[in-house]
């Protein structure tokens, strides 16, 4: 067993890695008693096509230990490799094989993908307790062009070998669980990182990728030293109690982890006590809003909280729909905003405001919803000729939120 640095800092490695669209292997449990301020997550459990094997895999030990229990050992069918990970982590496995060459990466982590939603700017703090570990499968033939058979040695050199951004600092053979790997050593401009290489198949390597902070981590050891690349080879179980989910989050598997702990969030000094949508200057609410709207800048809107939850958008002459942050910046993307190179417009000025059939804008969502600020705004549309009136309104924190908008096809009745 080691202790070593494992993470992959690359850009290069980063980028040829396949990106795709996972779903879940639940291999535990995530319910219990929701708590207040926290996103309940309803998860589904995905069954994968499997490849037999023909191979008699090789029965594990005995568990020496009553913490072993509580992990749980996974298979994944698409490489025909085993490792155990606690009973509520999840395995980021997709429905099938997105490159049909087993080239491709998956997520093994403590938390739902909808977690980050908690913190400000989606940043999970380290105190949290949050891990995930990236098992990347590289394919040599595919990045490289290198013939099968290719040692993890000559590999690694080929991948590094002619990358300016990064440097191939040193290697070290070494064996985890009975099987031989390569512990890799490079640096960039971040500092320097480390993450051990194993061979799957004769085209195919595994990285194992951690962040540096993270090496050390007794869950993560346990992972890494129970890897089985083959069938006989078996799947050392941990004997470690797994350590607490994140805050915030149950693990009703694990005697003691069965309530969450409500996580303490830092409420930026640009926010209000009624939360991250919640924002003290309006103006700042209202500019910020119109340049990530002229930028078609949809993640800093969606993930920097200035679309409310929920959100109300309108249609002139129709119905309003009152959807969910990620539904709006779905619904933006695909349907209400134009181009990048279109033209947008903002103003405030009554004068050039459409007639709405005489309607005052502040009636259109009616009395409940105190209306701090109407802009009017040209330039939607795919075709740029549509219109939208933006709401900006007042809540019981004496803050401003963006409460939603009512588009036009056209520019409504002016």
């Amino acid at each position: 067993m080691i202790k070593r640095t494992y993470f992959i800092l690359s850009v290069l490695l980063a980028m040829a890695l396949l990106t795709t669209a996972c779903g879940q292997i639940i291999v535990g449990f995530e319910t219990g008693t929701p708590e207040a301020g926290v996103p309940q997550v309803q998860q589904t459990e995905l069954s994968p096509p499997t490849t037999p094997s023909t191979e008699t895999p090789t029965p594990a030990p005995s568990p020496t230990s009553e913490w072993t229990q509580y992990w749980t050992e996974v298979l994944d069918p698409y490489h025909n490799i085993r490792f155990a990970v606690p009973c509520f982590w999840l395995v980021n496995l997709p429905a099938e094989d997105p490159a049909g060459s087993g080239a491709f990466s998956y997520a093994v982590k403590n938390f739902t993908d909808e977690y980050v939603f908690n913190f400000p700017r989606s940043a999970i703090p380290p105190e949290a307790g949050a891990i995930k570990i990236d098992m990347a499968f590289l394919s040599a033939a595919d990045m490289r062009g290198l013939p099968p058979g290719t040692s993890q040695l000559d590999f690694v050199n080929a991948l590094y070998g002619d990358d300016p951004e990064v440097s191939l600092i040193s290697t070290e053979a070494v064996e985890i669980n009975g099987q031989s790997a390569l512990m890799v050593t490079t640096e960039n401009n971040f500092g320097i990182s480390s993450f051990p290489l194993f061979t799957v198949t004769d085209d195919l390597f595994l990285i194992f990728g951690v962040s540096n902070d993270l090496e050390d981590h007794p869950d993560v050891q346990g992972i890494l030293n129970s890897i089985a690349l083959s069938p006989e080879v078996s799947v050392q179980m941990p004997e470690h109690k797994p350590a607490p989910p994140p805050v915030g989050l149950a693990a009703p598997c694990i005697p003691g982890y069965e309530q969450a702990v409500v996580p303490t969030v830092d409420i930026p000094e640009s926010n209000t006590a009624c939360g991250l949508s919640s924002f003290v200057e309006l103006n700042y609410l209202v500019e910020s809003v119109q340049d990530k709207l002229v930028e078609r800048n949809y993640g800093s809107l969606r993930y920097d909280y200035f679309i409310n939850d929920p959100f109300v958008i309108g249609y002139w002459g129709s119905e309003s729909s009152t959807l969910a942050p990620e539904e709006v910046f779905t619904v933006m993307a695909n349907n209400l905003l134009p181009p990048t190179d279109a033209t947008m417009t903002f103003t405030t000025d009554r004068a050039q405001f459409p007639p709405l059939a005489g309607m005052p804008p502040e009636n259109m969502f009616g009395p409940n919803v105190k209306v701090a600020q109407v802009v009017y705004s040209e330039g939607w549309g795919a075709d740029g000729r549509a219109a939208a009136l933006l709401y900006f309104a007042q809540d019981q924190c004496a803050g401003y939120y963006w409460h939603g908008l009512v588009y036009s096809q056209g520019y409504f009745d002016k």
